[in-house]
């Protein structure tokens, strides 16, 4: 593990303690590293809620690093909820290969999302969920992680952990919006979570469905019933997890 990622880990493990903010920042700012104002910002500007200054000084930075040192709705270092049974820690060649084994391009702030937890069980799961009828709630019951070796047993690659139910929903996903025989392209959705069975969180992987997040009944894979949205993206997902059913 490099020090830059060290640093990273510490932040990730304890989102709502400066301390580790303000070290890394001392850190970056020894090497002239443009970073450290970023990060001592991110740390004032999450006090005063000023989201906007906080994304105008990330641009020309390294959009994944922003997502995973950020709380949300910036990035997707939770502080309001805490995510246990995560799978191995990944590294950016772990999300890469997995990527390259699924096909198409994460969105930065779902690799971060993967970097800093890698799947797991949130502690807080109700979110609202305009698309379902009858019912404005949804609850997530775990996000995917990535594994190694599973699905591909004679080689250590890493793939993404898709299976649920005995469903395969990487190609439950390729099929929702492409078909059953997708054209060569972008894909256009990962799964991103396991809702109660049959449904689960989608997050969109191109044009203007690129970052996301959908809901959908992966039992209807073959009928004309498409995902449909719930956040506009990752970290505005996140925040809005709560811990009961009253989202209110």
């Amino acid at each position: 593990m490099t020090e830059d990622e060290a640093f990273i880990r510490a932040i990730v493990d304890s989102p709502g303690d400066d301390l580790p903010r303000l070290v890394y920042a001392d850190w970056l700012d020894d090497r002239d590293d443009p970073r450290g104002p970023y990060m001592r910002a991110e740390r004032e500007t999450v006090a005063i809620s000023d989201v906007g200054r906080l994304r105008g000084l990330a641009v020309g930075l390294d959009p994944v690093w922003v997502a995973r040192v950020s709380r949300p709705p910036v990035g997707v270092c939770c502080e309001h909820l805490r995510i246990w049974s995560t799978g191995p820690p990944a590294t950016d060649d772990d999300v890469s290969a997995a990527v390259t084994a699924v096909g198409g391009v994460l969105p930065p702030a779902f690799r971060a999302f993967l970097l800093n937890y890698n799947g797991g069980v949130p502690s807080a799961r109700f979110f609202h969920n305009p698309a379902r009828r009858g019912s404005e709630l949804g609850a997530v019951e775990k996000f995917y992680a990535i594994s190694v070796g599973r699905g591909a047993p004679d080689t250590d690659r890493p793939v993404l952990s898709l299976r649920t139910s005995g469903v395969d929903l990487a190609v439950v996903a390729d099929t929702l919006y492409n078909g059953p025989h997708p054209p060569p392209g972008p894909r256009a959705f990962a799964p991103l979570a396991a809702n109660e069975v049959p449904y689960m969180n989608l997050i969109g992987l191109s044009g203007v469905r690129a970052g996301r997040i959908y809901w959908h009944n992966y039992y209807s894979l073959h009928r004309s019933d498409k995902p449909r949205k719930v956040a506009d993206s990752l970290p505005e997902f996140l925040l809005s997890l709560r811990k009961t059913p009253e989202l209110n």
